[in-house]
């Protein structure tokens, strides 16, 4: 008679592998099993989505994007939806062979000519004192049409602990690419420490585009997460739940978990120019 029960070698067999995959998560250092975990959760199709509705709700950063603007008003439940996967993944662990990677690709500089760094600093700093950041600057001069064009490339791209490339990206590496992208500096690797560059900004209302923000979304009270603030409470970052997408300030999650945010200067993105550090 033919039987639905699986036989008892089946389950033995199944038992079996469950208790070899048990003993193998085991033996993998507990950092790595989450960051498995992590991105096998990771939805970058849905980031995608959320990106493109809450930057199309916004005229003036559909704008900047390319995009339709799209008159929408973002549900509650739409916004307490969002929010990380918490762990204990310690960035500051970031493994060797990532940071090799982040050496070697690395752009080379060029096209300073003889111009000394003093003579140099003195240019830019007479130059800044006559932008207007109104005028599709930040207050550190770099344009925000540029930002926002290398945010936009990130978009969808999937969230990896220690990734630096389309495969996968995480948090403090996509602020990283963006300024990299946007003005050729070399801001470091992990949100701890680029926390530690820049003009602080301890009030959510006086944020400005381009401001780096920060918060603690881990069980120990520490900066663990960072993303590029882009007006009327909406931010881009690296979401370990939906990879590179835009999330908002009003959520409940991100709201609780804002440590404070940092403006990059003139003198501080000279500080971080490629190629100049050590002339």
């Amino acid at each position: 008679m033919f039987s639905m029960k699986p036989h008892t070698s089946q389950l033995q067999v199944g038992f079996a592998a469950t208790t070899i995959l048990l003993i193998i998560l085991m033996a993998v250092p507990s950092n790595v099993v989450d960051a498995f975990m992590m991105r096998r959760a990771c939805n970058p199709v849905a980031g995608k989505k959320q990106a493109l509705k809450f930057l199309q709700s916004s005229e003036y950063l559909a704008e900047l994007a390319g995009l339709d603007f799209v008159p929408t008003e973002i549900e509650e439940h739409e916004l307490n939806a969002d929010g990380e996967i918490l762990s204990d993944i310690n960035e500051e662990d970031l493994d060797s062979e990532g940071l090799a990677l982040l050496e070697q690709e690395e752009a080379e500089y060029g096209g300073q000519g003889e111009l000394s760094l003093d003579a140099f600093q003195e240019e830019w700093l007479e130059f800044m004192d006559q932008v207007d950041a109104e005028a599709g600057f930040t207050v550190g001069g770099v344009e925000k049409k540029t930002i926002m064009d290398n945010i936009m490339y990130w978009v969808g791209t999937r969230y990896r602990y220690g990734g630096m490339s389309k495969r996968g990206i995480d948090c403090s590496a996509f602020t990283q690419s963006v300024y990299k992208l946007s003005a050729n500096v070399q801001m470091p690797r992990t949100a701890r420490a680029q926390y530690t560059v820049g003009q602080p900004v301890e009030d959510v209302k006086e944020l400005q585009f381009g401001d780096l923000i920060y918060f603690n979304t881990r069980r120990r009270p520490y900066v663990s997460h960072c993303g590029v603030y882009l007006g009327e409470n909406l931010f881009a970052h690296a979401s370990s739940r939906y990879g590179v997408t835009v999330s908002s300030l009003e959520s409940a999650y991100y709201s609780k978990r804002f440590i404070a945010g940092r403006r990059l200067m003139p003198e501080d993105l000279l500080d971080m120019t490629i190629g100049m550090e050590n002339e």
